[in-house]
């Protein structure tokens, strides 16, 4: 049986060194609230749950990556798991990190195959597994209990509150219309839904791997491909037609597209409610939403909210670099 235990992040170096008698390079990684990482000589990746929520988060991963499929792109593979505390170790995936500029960047024919290997490699999860098994096994955790469901999020701060810009409040209360009218019955699967850049592995410019799927759910086709249009309009489109093409679906561009819109509305409008605007979170929402409505004011000077509720900030954009890294492990 899984148990939790809550540990130092000396204690679990310890617990690593331990398990891992002969290995001699061991770097600990703090992540942020979740998970304690630690590299063993860039071999392999140990994660350690922080608290009970993560710890149920794990225990779902590590049913998914016992699941995922055999594939020309690297998924993580698990090496160890131990139940009593409960941490898995998988292989380290070498590679870089490309960040949606760097893909902006490329030729439009790199643009196009990084596209279609990120629906490839999105396809081959979604085929591996069955969608009620999923919601089944995410629901036999409780993590519905644990986790806001999209739906409750976008209502709680695009609804029920009221931003402080009236064109950011009527942007965001057009778009979680036009979200509601998405059919969530159709294309469901596995969802590895924080498929984001930091999470994809390249040598070169060529995606090799994904790794991360910590934030693992269910939910729908339309969902998990709204990453591309965070890098532009020509991946989405691309990626999306690749998709539809092994899948046999019908994904709508547009409906990924009114993903990727109400995600980054809802975290600007959650850090303005909880006058957080110095996390990165709320630095690369503001550029999305600069980039997509150029025609709206979205620099912190144009919202109109009390600047003296803000504690003193020495290095804001230190912070912003450390919440980058800590989001990039």
């Amino acid at each position: 049986m899984s148990v939790f235990k809550k540990l130092s992040k000396e204690e679990v170096l310890t617990l690593a060194k331990n398990t891992f008698k002969h290995h001699k390079n061991f770097q600990i990684v703090d992540t942020g609230y979740e998970n304690i990482v630690v590299f063993i000589d860039f071999k392999y990746v140990l994660r350690y749950p922080r608290t009970e929520k993560a710890f149920l988060k794990s225990i779902f991963e590590h049913w998914v990556l016992k699941r995922l499929p055999t594939s020309n792109f690297k998924f993580p593979k698990l090496i160890y798991v131990n139940e009593n505390p409960f941490f898995f170790v998988t292989e380290y995936i070498d590679g870089i990190h490309l960040n949606p500029s760097d893909i902006r960047k490329l030729s439009e024919e790199k643009q196009i195959n990084f596209a279609k290997d990120y629906a490839k490699a999105v396809s081959e999860i979604h085929k591996s597994f069955n969608y009620l098994e999923v919601k089944e096994k995410y629901l036999s955790l409780n993590l519905d209990k644990i986790t806001i469901p999209w739906e409750d999020y976008f209502k709680e701060v695009l609804i029920d509150y009221t931003l402080p810009n009236e064109a950011h409040d009527k942007l965001a209360k057009e778009i979680y219309e036009k979200w509601q009218k998405i059919d969530k019955t159709k294309n469901q699967v596995l969802v590895h839904d924080d498929l984001h850049t930091s999470n994809i592995i390249f040598k070169r410019d060529d995606l090799i791997g994904i790794l991360d799927f910590g934030e693992a759910s269910f939910g729908i086709s339309e969902q998990e491909l709204r990453q591309l249009f965070r890098i532009n309009e020509l991946c989405l489109k691309e990626g999306v037609k690749e998709y539809n093409r092994l899948t046999n679906r019908n994904v709508n561009p547009n409906d990924s597209k009114t993903w990727a819109i109400i995600q980054e509305l809802a975290s600007f409008a959650n850090h303005i409610k909880n006058n957080n605007l110095d996390s990165f979170d709320y630095k690369r929402s503001v550029n999305h939403l600069k980039h997509w409505y150029p025609d709206i004011f979205w620099d912190q000077d144009d919202i109109k909210i009390d600047k003296n509720k803000f504690p003193e900030k020495t290095n804001p954009y230190e912070k912003a670099k450390k919440s980058f890294k800590e989001h990039s492990s």
